[in-house]
């Protein structure tokens, strides 16, 4: 990297909502229910207590997968997100360019109006899940491909400072909300 780089990474960790709860406790549930049927079985308990065997383990799958974590990276104008699963398991989520952004500005704020009324604007949400003061919408030039007419990040003050220097009449902070 050159001296003149902007380099700026992040993990968020995303809120588990509650459809994850209920799937969690689903196979809880299900691993007890197959617990218990092991010792009503008699003869053939040992073919229960393999199924018991891999219902723990999808549910160790399902605990794994339902654990989720958003990685920010930006490089001189490239913003890319990575889906974290698990901890341990990679998967790019989003990637855009600032020169492809239209606006950067607060959920909040009324420069989004225009956008948000519209009712093919699709927003896809890149965030921890958690109200913040620091979650700001990013609203592209033109839609990718099937993909969303904005995304929601969380951008922390050096994240935003990197955006508005790349991109500084696109990026409006949450303290430029009547400006």
């Amino acid at each position: 990297m050159a001296m003149e780089d902007k380099f700026y990474e992040t993990i968020l960790k995303r809120k588990t909502g509650t459809a994850e709860y209920v799937v969690r406790i689903a196979c809880i549930v299900g691993c007890l229910l197959l617990l218990n049927l092991v010792w009503v079985m008699g003869d053939y308990f040992m073919y229960v207590l393999v199924i018991e065997f891999f219902a723990i383990y999808g549910t160790v799958y399902v605990f794994r997968n339902t654990s989720v974590e958003y990685e920010y990276s930006y490089l001189n104008g490239s913003f890319d997100v990575d889906r974290i699963m698990g901890k341990n398991r990679r998967k790019p989520e989003f990637s855009f360019e600032m020169k492809n952004v239209e606006l950067v500005a607060h959920e909040d704020s009324p420069r989004i109006d225009r956008y948000i009324n519209n009712p093919s604007f699709k927003i896809k949400d890149l965030s921890s899940g958690y109200y913040a003061e620091n979650r700001y919408l990013v609203v592209f030039a033109t839609r990718p491909e099937g993909g969303p007419s904005a995304v929601l990040i969380e951008a922390p003050d050096e994240l935003l400072a990197m955006l508005k220097h790349d991109a500084p009449s696109k990026v409006y902070a949450k303290d430029m909300l009547q400006g």
